[in-house]
């Protein structure tokens, strides 16, 4: 790393705090010395120094050339053709590329550029991906347990679409040994776990024509996401309090140009010409005129600075549990961000009739998709809102709702009356092709009202009240039906197929913390629960409370609904006679 322009002297790779962890980043005592003015200190220096020069403070530099990337594959030496071409015949994509190109770096063994890179990676993982048919069991019902049977699958498929050519590469540069399905679970595993997207900008040419002017050019920047590993930076570990945080920064020529010189200077006073030639070779490259080079940087606040031996912790993002165990390994408890994921049932394409038909025309025409997204944070935001409602109006109850307007919609759409679905599939399909949705079904209804000269106080408080009846009946159905699959979902998660009730769930965390616990205190005490399986109980508990916090407050909200409609009924009773 360092031979090659990386800059790590604030920062090593250490085993995390975290035993569940694996490796971590931590910082060394260097890191105080890449802040301004380091004698201040870091909450003085806070105080005292203004701007992002003073209080932003690198502690470790990835040159953007050294990151596994798509660009990086098509430029290398020996297989750079290879990866193109595979990419010209859609067998591979941006992330696929670098999935192989890890894999067949890792099988080319100390013949690989990223060697020492990759031998700090690790060898297994507590992802579902690589759970036995027993582990399974302790995700059955969950909507992650039927995602990872199906991803499973799906890379089996491309494996076997990809093996051959996998096999030619490694053969050029003289690997004979078979790639295996493992072998490619591996690195998918290290990409899904460890990748980036880093957004670097790219100047474009444009050619331009003008009057006066005689024909030239002129640039333009665009921002390109790159998706890829960066060695090094990728072990830093996820915290919800992160004191890090990485961006994309341009190198500075001059820079560079110290760094080649210093590295000179380094071989000369008896570095070696081994670690010389590579490290002047890449800074050369660096440095070249074919336009500005980029580096990746983990940085941070001066007020927050880890101090020497604190370990240096990012953002994976705001990622529910189900996520977070699906591509980490590991859950949160009491994670803000937890989110679940309802599927409407549909049955099999070939017993879809015309009116289904439609119905997922429309979804799509739309953008939708058959799956509802019920997030904590929006259940908090409806508790909150529906305590300050209970003393307002009937008006603001009805305008909190426990169904996310998203979801709201989707479900619509399968609760539509035949002829309503029609008119709005016609409308959608008009948008999608820049015409006018017809208007002949809300402008009929108000010219029969005019034709009829009903002006009167009566006729307008009566057509008001119809109006929400058909709102109210609209809202039953959507909440019955959103009911309904919540119940279903608790069925399937805490029945007899799932993993049981909640309280056994919570149960079984609270033995395991208390076992913790006494594992600290006493070595002799009672071996600590698995971490993979407190992490799936962490998953599928979040995911039941989750559940039943949404049901409850789904089935208030019908009840409350049906009383206001009942209510309106009577009053429309009352005008009638």
């Amino acid at each position: 790393m360092a031979a090659n322009g990386a800059d790590w002297a604030a920062a090593e790779v250490l085993p995390s705090k975290d035993t569940d962890a694996g490796l971590g980043l931590t910082a060394t005592s260097s890191l105080r010395h890449n802040m301004s003015h380091p004698w201040l200190g870091r909450r003085v220096g806070s105080l005292l120094l203004r701007g992002p020069a003073h209080q932003t403070v690198t502690v470790a530099t990835v040159p953007l050339n050294l990151a596994l990337t798509a660009e990086s594959a098509r430029q290398d030496p020996q297989l750079g053709s290879s990866y193109a071409e595979l990419m010209e015949l859609g067998l591979l994509d941006d992330r696929s590329v670098v999935i192989v190109m890890l894999l067949v770096e890792k099988m080319r063994g100390q013949g690989s550029r990223y060697a020492p890179y990759i031998q700090l990676l690790p060898e297994s993982f507590s992802t579902p991906l690589w759970f036995d048919e027993q582990q399974l069991l302790e995700l059955a019902g969950t909507t992650l347990a039927a995602a990872t049977a199906a991803r499973q699958a799906s890379l089996a498929r491309t494996w076997q679409r990809l093996q051959p050519a996998v096999s030619s590469m490694l053969q050029q540069v003289g690997v004979f040994d078979v790639p295996t399905l493992e072998d490619f679970k591996w690195a998918t595993s290290i990409f899904w776990s460890r990748g980036l997207g880093l957004p670097v900008p790219v100047m474009q040419q444009q050619q331009q024509q003008q009057q006066d002017v005689a024909p030239g050019s002129s640039s333009s920047v665009r921002i390109e996401t790159l998706e890829g590993l960066v060695p090094g930076l990728d072990f830093a570990n996820h915290s919800q309090q992160p004191r890090c945080w990485w961006e994309v920064v341009e190198q500075q020529q001059q820079q560079l140009r110290q760094q080649q010189q210093q590295q000179q200077a380094d071989a000369d006073a008896g570095a070696g010409e081994g670690s010389a030639e590579p490290a002047a070779a890449a800074a050369a490259a660096a440095v070249g005129e074919a336009g500005p080079s980029y580096a990746v940087q983990l940085v941070t606040n001066r007020v927050c600075c880890p101090k020497a031996g604190e370990e240096l912790t990012i953002s994976y993002g705001d990622k529910g549990n189900e996520e977070l165990l699906l591509l980490y390994g590991f859950a949160l408890p009491a994670n803000p961000h937890e989110q679940l994921m309802l599927l409407c049932p549909l049955p099999p394409p070939e017993e879809w009739d015309e009116l289904f038909t439609a119905r997922m025309q429309l979804l799509q025409a739309r953008g939708l998709t058959p799956q509802l997204f019920l997030s904590a944070s929006h259940l908090a935001n409806h508790q909150q809102a529906a305590a300050a409602a209970r003393s307002s109006s009937s008006s603001a109850r009805r305008r909190c709702s426990i169904i996310p307007a998203a979801a709201r919609e989707v479900i619509e759409v399968f609760v539509m009356q035949k002829q309503e679905l029609l008119v709005e599939l016609q409308a959608a399909e008009a948008l999608q092709q820049g015409s006018p949705a017809s208007t002949l079904s809300s402008s009929s209804s108000s010219s029969s009202g005019q034709s009829n000269g009903q002006n009167d106080v009566e006729s307008i408080v009566n057509d008001e009240i119809q109006a929400r009846i058909e709102a109210l009946g609209l809202s039953m159905a959507v909440l019955t039906t959103f009911v309904r699959l919540l119940e279903l979902k608790l069925i399937q998660m805490e029945g007899e197929e799932g993993t049981g009730p909640l309280e056994d769930d919570l149960r079984l965390l609270q033995e395991a913390d208390s076992a913790q616990q006494a594992h600290k205190a006493h070595a002799a005490a009672a071996a600590e629960m698995p971490s993979w399986l407190r992490h799936c109980l962490l998953y599928r508990s979040g995911q039941k409370q989750l559940v039943r916090q949404y049901l409850k407050a789904g089935r208030r909200e019908l009840q409350d609904t049906l009383a206001e409609l009942q209510a309106l009924m009577e009053v429309t009773g009352e005008y009638q006679e």
